[in-house]
């Protein structure tokens, strides 16, 4: 009898639940590895899931979060009452990437923007995520149109 390997499972692209906030802690510590204060609170990614303007997204596989993207719809008064979306903390787990996990969250990302009928949706990424940037790119997005700027404020 031959034997055919199995495909990957397909992940399930929904919204994040307060039992997810272990795997967003590791996923978020392997985007920015040497920052201690990273700690996701299960009651505040429910209070998240209660805000029509946040959405907190996961790719599952068999359960368990491998990818995130978090999309905030913003209110603009330029084109009437017409949001933009900013895209934050998207990453997938170093194990699960290049299978497709980063394409389906921006697909189910970019749906939602079109859903709220967002001008735009845009997103910051660091300068060393060549990868990364090569998705977004494949996925529409462009790196020539503008320049991002970033302050931290406090330690918080």
């Amino acid at each position: 009898m031959d034997c055919v390997p199995s495909a990957a499972p397909a992940p399930i692209i929904r919204r994040a639940e307060g039992r997810d906030s272990a795997a967003l802690t590791a996923l978020y510590q392997s985007l920015v590895p040497d920052n201690p204060r990273i700690r996701v609170l299960p009651e505040r990614v429910e209070r998240l899931r209660a805000d029509p303007a946040s959405v907190l997204l996961v790719a599952a596989v068999d359960g368990e979060a491998r990818g995130t993207v978090f999309v905030t719809l913003c209110a603009d008064v330029m084109y009437g009452e017409r949001p933009y979306a900013v895209l934050e903390n998207f990453v997938v787990a170093p194990s699960a990437r290049g299978q497709g996990l980063g394409s389906r969250l921006l697909e189910h990302a970019e749906a939602l923007c079109r859903e709220h009928a967002c001008t735009k949706m845009m997103l910051l990424s660091a300068m060393h995520r060549a990868d990364a940037h090569r998705l977004f790119e494949r996925r529409g997005f462009r790196g020539d149109l503008s320049r991002g700027f970033k302050k931290y404020l406090g330690k918080g």
